[in-house]
């Protein structure tokens, strides 16, 4: 069962920020909307499909008590925060594709890309033909 992020609001705050994102299960089913308001608490859980978030959160091997009742900190909290991060990763990698094309090489480090200015399926080629065991990003 995976989640995706929609509606993704930030903000700033005296904590370095806030969010606020819809939560979906395998991208259709909505089952919450989940608040970070930037003042170093918890995530602030408003659970729209009770349902859904006990069969994730069973997934997962958390137990909730209640229909509506998501612990602080929890191994869920922890899951949305990394799907937060794909989030993130995946806006600026799409800002970069519109200028340039990126790709790695097996001996580059994970998360670092090399560059060309060649950008859709020209800087695809040119890669491929130069560097035939590149890793080419895309979103």
């Amino acid at each position: 069962m995976n989640i995706t992020l929609k509606n993704v609001k930030t903000w700033r705050s005296f904590d370095g920020g806030g969010w606020q994102a819809s939560i979906y299960v395998d991208g259709t089913i909505k089952m919450a909307i989940v608040t970070n308001e930037g003042y170093g608490g918890p995530l602030k859980w408003q659970v729209i499909n009770p349902q859904a978030l006990h069969a994730w959160a069973a997934f997962h091997h958390v137990t909730l008590i209640g229909a509506q009742d998501v612990p602080c900190d929890s191994d869920l909290d922890a899951i949305v925060l990394g799907a937060l991060d794909q989030y993130d990763a995946n806006k600026w990698l799409a800002k970069q594709l519109k200028t340039k094309t990126l790709f790695r090489l097996p001996s580059d480090p994970p998360y670092e890309w090399r560059t060309i200015t060649l950008t859709g399926e020209k800087g695809r080629q040119y890669v491929q033909r130069k560097y035939p065991e590149a890793e080419i990003a895309h979103v």
